[in-house]
Formats: structure tokens, C-alpha cells, sequence
């Protein structure tokens, strides 16, 4: 097919890769360097809760560590501000982007004037807010702060440290967003040619790396390839992550848009209502992933022919969205374009 349906939105920030955590140097952990561990909070249970997708119970825990952090070292020591680029991380899996960006901007100033602006904890931080940036559309911004990571990073680790590579996969996917599919495509490519070098296949930053490629290839048209790259990526995730794991039910909402591309829809619906489901109880009925299934599934079943449903699920996306992300942003806007065609019809 010539090109992907407007129609189908094909991915939001993935919990895994938005934001890098930075557990406290301890015998049993690695210093933020030296982890490739990418959005997960430090703490145990914090963490536990994290991968299950449980953001609101784990802001809970880390609130509390971080209030302790506080007191006991005071609100501008290291190990205080990498719990609080944790609690931003947590807030930008959880959907919470604006409040996300504002505590990533508080910590980043005050890492740069207690640590500097080139140590390790800071850039981290700063690629966590360009993530943040990226995920409120806010693309300019976000992608010179992203470039600039980048040469830092290279600088620092080299070409090939995961951190770099980790950071190349965020900037990727910020091309895919801004339109930039070719240019997305190769540099996904090219990152993930070095990360099974240097990470292996099976990594959860090798199969991030491979499920932006997917989306990349689907804005192209390219969907068999995409179809086959999302079913590998699922298959790993699921064994590793588990089937509830918020990266592999959004690589399955990326293998439903290559299933639906190729016009295989009643396959599509099928997947997106499983997806749906499971968002729902991960992440919450509100969340933007759970709205953007349900922009999916709408797209769908207007595709089918079922206009009374479609439009049942255009609204949810488009009420929540308008709630969630706000009324300018672009999914909201795209949403609310898709309402307004199906009951425009019906008049």
C-alpha cells in the first residue's frame, strides 16, 4: 500500500525508553552509567511496580523515598535529585506530561549547579526531558535537546555505549513523530545493527529499538516488513516482559496497525480490543495509550463498516484526549477530527 491510513495513530512513548533511571551506586546495583536499566525507579518495589505498569502505586512508593531523601539528606544532594528524575520518569510513563516536564525542569537546573552540565545524572535528566518535550509535541525543542545528548554522550561513552545508542533510538523515533520516516527508518536501522553487537538480540533496548523500526516502516507503507519485525519484538517481549507489560501491548498496538494497513481488519480489531482490555487494567481507562487504542479500534471498525460503534470509541478518545493531553495537542486534535466525520455522516 501507498503510504499508512491517517487514520491509525501507531504509537506513544514507550514506559521502557522515556526515561532513564539512576539507582543509587550500592554493591547490588550499577551506577547510572554503567545500567542500561531505561524508566524504572530504583527503589525494589518502586520498580517491581513499574514494570507491571502499576504508575500510580509506584509514584505512591517513590513519593514517599523521596520525601525521606529530603530530610535526611536534604533537597540538593545527588542521591534526593535522582529520585526525583525517577518520580519524573514515573509521571511521563503514567501519562502525566505536564507534570512530568515541570519536575524534570527543576531537577535538570539543579543538577547542573550542584553536579554540572556534563556529568552523567544531568544528561540524563535532560534526555528525560526532551522525552517529555516529544511526547507533548513539542518537537523543535525536544529534538535539539536530543541531538545535543547525543554529542555529549558520544563524547563521553563513545559511539557504541548503550547510553548513546539508547538516546539515537529516543531521537529516531522523535524523526518518525515530526514526519521524518526515512530519516527515522535509517537511524533506527543503524542503532539497531549496533545494539544486537553490543547488547544481543533479546535486550528490552534492542527490541525497543526494533519496535520503533516497526513504526517507522508502517508510516512508509512498508507493512509486511513491519508486520514480521512487531510479531518477532511480541513474541520476546511477552516471554521476557510478560503479555500485561506496557512495551509489549504497545508493540502489539503496532502489529495491529501493520495487520490493518494490509487491510486485514477484522484480524486488527481482534488485536486492538485485546490490547484494550489490557490497557485498561495496566494503565487506566484515561491514560493516553488506552485513548489512542481507542482512536485505533474507532478507525477500525469505521473501516468495517460499523459506524454506530466506531463512533462510541471516537468519543472516549476524543473526550479523553481533550482532558488528558489538552485541546491543542496533536493526537486531540486528530481524534476529534475522526468524531467529527462519523457523526457528521450520520446527519
Amino acid at each position: 500500500m501507498g503510504g499508512v491510513s491517517r487514520d491509525f495513530a501507531v504509537g506513544q512513548c514507550r514506559p521502557q525508553c522515556v526515561a532513564v533511571a539512576e539507582p543509587t551506586p550500592s554493591k547490588s546495583t550499577t551506577t547510572a552509567d554503567e545500567s542500561t536499566s531505561r524508566g524504572a525507579p530504583s527503589g525494589n518495589l518502586e520498580n517491581a511496580l513499574f514494570y507491571q505498569g502499576k504508575y500510580a502505586e509506584a509514584e505512591v512508593e517513590i513519593r514517599v523515598l523521596l520525601a525521606l531523601k529530603k530530610k535526611a539528606l536534604g533537597p540538593e544532594h545527588p542521591d534526593t535529585l535522582k529520585t526525583r528524575n525517577n518520580l519524573g520518569g514515573l509521571l511521563l510513563a503514567g501519562g502525566k506530561y505536564a507534570e512530568a516536564e515541570t519536575e524534570f525542569r527543576a531537577v535538570l537546573k539543579l543538577k547542573e549547579k550542584v553536579l554540572g552540565p556534563d556529568h552523567r545524572d544531568t544528561l540524563s535528566t535532560r534526555r528525560n526531558l526532551a522525552s517529555t518535550l516529544a511526547s507533548e509535541a513539542k518537537y523543535p525543542e525536544a529534538e535539539t535537546e536530543l541531538q545535543a545528548v547525543v554529542k555529549l554522550y558520544e563524547k563521553a561513552y563513545g559511539p557504541e555505549h548503550p547510553f548513546t545508542l539508547d538516546t539515537r533510538n529516543n531521537l529516531a523515533d522523535l524523526l518518525d513523530k515530526e514526519g521524518k520516516y526515512a530519516e527515522a527508518e535509517a537511524e533506527e536501522r543503524e542503532v539497531l545493527g549496533l545494539e544486537e553487537k553490543v547488547l544481543g538480540p533479546e535486550h528490552p533496548d534492542t527490541l525497543d529499538t526494533r519496535a520503533n523500526l516497526a513504526t517507522a516502516l508502517i508510516h512508509q507503507g512498508k507493512s509486511i516488513e513491519a508486520e514480521t519485525q512487531a510479531l518477532q519484538v511480541v513474541r520476546f517481549e511477552e516471554k521476557v516482559l510478560g503479555p500485561e507489560n506496557p512495551n509489549a501491548l504497545d508493540t502489539r498496538n503496532t502489529l495491529a496497525n501493520a495487520i490493518a494497513q494490509q487491510g486485514r481488519y477484522s484480524e486488527a480489531e481482534t488485536e486492538w480490543r485485546h490490547v484494550l482490555t489490557l490497557r485498561e487494567k495496566v494503565l487506566g481507562a484515561e491514560h493516553p495509550d488506552t485513548l489512542e487504542t481507542c482512536f485505533n479500534l474507532a478507525s477500525c471498525l469505521r473501516a468495517e463498516g460499523n459506524a454506530s460503534e466506531a463512533k462510541v470509541f471516537a468519543q472516549r478518545a476524543a473526550d479523553g484526549a481533550r482532558k488528558t493531553l489538552g485541546p491543542e495537542h496533536p493526537d486531540t486534535k486528530k481524534y476529534e477530527q475522526l468524531r467529527e466525520e462519523l457523526f457528521a455522516k450520520q446527519d
